[in-house]
């Protein structure tokens, strides 16, 4: 038997744990002992030791390792380190403000009725499409409507909803075919997890400070 890591899974590694994100189920794994060791052995396509396919069955009940017809290696997600934010800059933000109300109302919705695989599916399937495109004055733009958000998440109460405020922003700036990642992290102890949207090296929603406490599990 074979086994590799789900397209919905993602991981880090902390020392001797690993933490796993399942956008399938929208949970977090924190896995450690022999069953972490035999799971890093999986992600490195490495061969298995004795005893390994019984620890790994519980990966496979829960959806985060897979079948597969040869080892494939995964590696933890990587994104390059943030260098400045869009929120010190100075920006226009009033003509984005209706469409960011109104995005962060739908993804407030969307995030209610569908899994959260299902909303990143989503987003990573109309990338590629025209990812190509980087129109002119697209820092300009990641500017306004990061600052458009930011005024929205206030009078909306949505302080603490990284993940709908980083789907509204996305989805207002796919619209004019500007398309930045959007990054899981987390912080390992105590556990508290949070994203936020980053376009190369400027995170757009969020401080320097504050993203530096987290380490990414997923880059969209």
């Amino acid at each position: 038997m074979m086994l590799a890591l789900s397209r919905c899974a993602s991981y880090c590694v902390f020392d001797d744990r690993t933490f796993i994100l399942d956008l399938g189920t929208g949970r977090y794994y924190c896995v450690v002992g022999p069953a972490n060791e035999a799971f890093l052995r999986v992600v490195a396509a490495e061969r298995w030791l004795l005893g390994d396919e019984a620890l790994l069955e519980g990966f496979v009940r829960i959806g985060v390792l897979v079948s597969a017809t040869k080892p494939i290696r995964s590696s933890p997600a990587v994104i390059t380190a943030a260098c400045s934010s869009a929120l010190d800059e100075r920006g226009e933000s009033g003509r984005w403000i209706p469409s960011a109300f109104l995005n962060q109302m739908t993804a407030r919705a969307s995030l209610k009725l569908f899994r959260l695989g299902k909303i990143v599916e989503r987003i990573e399937r109309r990338r590629p499409i025209v990812s190509h495109h980087n129109p002119a004055g697209s820092e300009e733009l990641e500017r306004s409507v990061a600052r458009a958000c930011q005024v929205v998440r206030r009078l909306t109460a949505a302080k603490d909803q990284c993940l709908t405020s980083s789907i509204a922003m996305l989805n207002v700036l796919a619209s004019q075919r500007t398309f930045p990642n959007l990054v899981f992290g987390i912080k390992a102890a105590p556990f508290e997890a949070h994203c936020w949207v980053q376009s190369g090296t400027r995170v757009l929603n969020d401080t320097l400070e504050n993203i530096g406490l987290y380490t990414p599990i997923r880059v969209v």
